[in-house]
């Protein structure tokens, strides 16, 4: 499991399929860039870049109250899941735009905070982590509190979402959810804050083009914060 975290040291946004898409800073724009390499006969590198606007942060509202906080192609590079916060506000809603025909799909999630997006392998949903539902009027007094992690797969209602791994035994700490490069496992992180409490499980998805997000999550490294001591399970 160690090789599935190691760091590449690479400069880049995202990577997916052929396709990579950074981030390009311009003073008044924010644009979204893809790249394609052809390789072609005879050792001959061909490479092809062309400009791609999916959106334009800057565009988002008038006032400039709504931001783009995260986002992440879909393997396949035909789609990309995009967060928008309002109003300075932590808590981000996921929108999944189709990048060939420039528009929303109508899949929204919203209530994520403190969260990555990772998407299965076969370009069929994500993983995401969220807070529950604050009472209406209470978004931006509620407690931070039971963070879970979920499966969105598009083109169904965010109740639908499934509940992959969740600690109600421990309120304060954040998950994140992670797929490795193969996209055969999800990985899960548990955080307490900012301090150095830290536990690691996983779930095995199968066949990447087939992930089964039904299965179990099993834990990988888990400290007992009481005794101070790592139990690391096979």
């Amino acid at each position: 499991m160690a090789g599935l975290w190691r760091w590449r040291g690479e400069k880049r946004a995202a990577m997916s399929a052929d396709f990579e898409h950074a981030l390009k800073q311009e003073v008044l724009r924010t644009e979204l860039i893809r790249v394609k390499a052809l390789i072609g006969t005879a050792a001959l590198l061909t490479v092809m870049l062309w400009t791609v606007y999916v959106l334009d942060p800057n565009m988002l509202s008038p006032d400039g109250a709504t931001a783009l906080m995260a986002f992440a192609p879909s393997p396949d590079a035909r789609l990309l899941a995009y967060t928008l916060a309002q109003g300075g506000a932590d808590w981000q809603t996921v929108h999944v735009a189709d990048i060939q025909g420039r528009r929303d799909l109508d899949d929204r999630v919203c209530w994520m905070r403190f969260s990555e997006l990772a998407w299965t392998h076969d370009s069929q949903g994500f993983f995401y982590s969220r807070f529950p539902e604050p009472p209406p009027g209470k978004a931006l007094e509620a407690a931070l509190a039971n963070h879970a992690l979920y499966y969105h797969r598009l083109g169904t209602p965010q109740d639908e979402d499934r509940l992959v791994f969740a600690r109600p035994d421990l309120p304060s700490w954040f998950i994140s959810g992670t797929v490795s490069d193969d996209g055969r496992y999800l990985l899960i992180g548990l955080f307490e804050g900012a301090t150095n409490s830290n536990r690691l499980y996983f779930a095995d998805l199968g066949d990447p083009d087939r992930p089964d997000v039904t299965s179990p999550v099993r834990p990988v490294v888990e400290q007992d914060e009481d005794a101070g001591e790592e139990r690391r399970t096979a």
